[in-house]
């Protein structure tokens, strides 16, 4: 992240599965937010799965 950011780069994203807890609270922890939800994004073996979309900017 410090690389995009000396990059110049204004905004990270990324998409996490929803039930992924442990890496949703890392991403919050390095100043992610939610942005919003892709609803039954995937569907493994008949069990569907949310997406989660994150980003953070600096503008």
């Amino acid at each position: 992240m410090a690389h995009a950011w000396e990059q110049g780069l204004k905004r990270l994203e990324l998409e996490v599965f929803a039930d992924n807890e442990v890496a949703l609270n890392l991403y919050r922890k390095h100043g992610y937010q939610v942005e919003g939800v892709k609803r039954f994004a995937r569907c493994l073996d008949g069990v569907y799965q949310d997406i989660v979309i994150m980003g953070q900017y600096r503008v």
